[in-house]
């Protein structure tokens, strides 16, 4: 297995920072999964409800948070070698850093009520959600597939997931070109750019953790 786990089987510490791991990637896949739950609602015109389910967002963010957070403690107090730190620290910190974008997005969505969206950025918010959802999940299999020391796994997830954001980011283009070169009023043009950018970072975010998750993967081999 990964992180040396053999090797450190009766190692509380250690043990219990790579079940805060895991744990950490549940809870960013919850929060993907009350963003969802956030945008489908408001989709279906029930806005009221839609925005109590973006503080769910919040959250299940602050929950992976917290979570990050004792797994840092442990990483400081000892757990796992001194080249290995360092690594985990940076896959940890941005791991939760895809939780805290797509909180940015769920942040919007009570706002998108006052704008005025046409078929064109309908369907690019939609693409942008659909990414979202598939980044995160494939986040976490990349990360489960380091664990089980499944580099072929690992890197199939790698790359569809640089294929996700590669087209996260040819949406936004799209997006950006739909509202400045096409007639928009000034408060769809703020909300909706911010809206969309906050969704395209969630991609970003996510295929920057699988970049130091191969750093990771290089340590621990060596």
């Amino acid at each position: 297995m990964a992180l040396g786990i053999i090797g450190i089987l009766g190692k509380s510490k250690e043990k219990d920072t790579l079940d805060l791991m895991k744990k950490h990637i549940e809870k960013i896949v919850e929060t993907k999964d009350a963003y969802k739950e956030a945008y489908t609602l408001f989709k279906a015109n029930k806005k009221k409800k839609a925005e109590m389910m973006a503080n769910t967002v919040s959250e299940k963010e602050h929950d992976a948070d917290l979570i990050c957070k004792r797994i840092v403690v442990n990483l400081y107090e000892g757990a796992f070698m001194p080249n290995m730190r360092s690594n985990i620290y940076r896959t940890v910190e941005e791991i939760d850093t895809v939780a805290d974008k797509i909180k940015n997005a769920a942040n919007m969505i009570p706002f998108l009520k006052v704008v005025k969206l046409n078929n064109v950025l309908k369907d690019i918010l939609d693409e942008l959600a659909e990414h979202i959802y598939t980044c995160v999940d494939h986040l976490q299999d990349t990360f489960s597939a380091f664990l089980q020391d499944d580099d072929t796994g690992f890197k199939k997830h790698v790359e569809t997931m640089k294929i996700i954001e590669e087209k996260a980011d040819r949406a936004q283009k799209l997006m950006y070109q739909e509202l400045l070169f096409k007639k928009h009023d000034a408060k769809t043009l703020h909300i909706v750019s911010a809206f969309g950018h906050f969704m395209a970072a969630v991609t970003d975010a996510a295929d920057n953790s699988c970049d130091i998750m191969e750093l990771l993967r290089i340590t621990t081999q060596n």
